[in-house]
């Protein structure tokens, strides 16, 4: 779905749709790309910021919701972390990698075993992560190693195994951010 720099939507809602609303928008948080905003009316994903405002009249709700979209950071934009055409932001790239891992770290202590989305979502991000120079170098080698130890334990199954791997990839991910946060 395409959108404008900004956009505003009104609805008008019964209590049941509202509720509904505000847990599509959470599991949209949790999960980018999950499509149920748009049964809303909204984007499901790639927006920056969504003020929201509710207000009751009798049994329905008034909800507007006025939505500014995500900004692809360009070469020499302020914060941007390299600048590299092509690349997402560094910034954005790390709240996404934050999301997905504690979604694994989450069903790993359940004993569920995670949706390869998730994991491919993180493994991905994982490996672009490591092309910013000048922000970890030294520990990328150690941590794509232990992304990889990962991505082996989630292939066989292992639920101990995946566990294991992650606590890893996590104590790798510490010192990284000992050192450079």
């Amino acid at each position: 779905m395409s959108m404008k720099k900004e956009m505003t939507i009104q609805k008008v809602l019964d209590a049941t749709q509202a509720a509904e609303f505000f847990h599509s928008l959470g599991i949209a948080m949790a999960w980018v790309g999950d499509e149920r905003l748009t049964e809303f009316g909204l984007p499901n994903g790639d927006f920056e910021k969504i003020k929201l405002s509710i207000k009751q009249e009798g049994a329905t709700f008034i909800l507007k919701a006025k939505l500014k979209k995500a900004e692809p950071h360009l070469p020499g934009e302020e914060g941007s972390a390299q600048g590299t055409l092509g690349k997402p932001d560094y910034k954005a790239i790390k709240k996404r990698m934050k999301g997905s891992f504690a979604e694994l770290k989450k069903m790993l202590t359940q004993g569920t075993p995670p949706s390869a989305e998730t994991v491919r979502r993180f493994l991905d991000d994982s490996h672009l992560m490591i092309t910013y120079p000048g922000l970890g170098d030294e520990h990328y080698e150690r941590y794509q190693q232990c992304c990889q130890e990962f991505e082996r334990a989630f292939a066989s199954s292992d639920l101990e195994a995946m566990r294991i791997a992650l606590s890893v990839v996590e104590a790798r991910k510490k010192a990284c951010h000992a050192q450079y946060k």
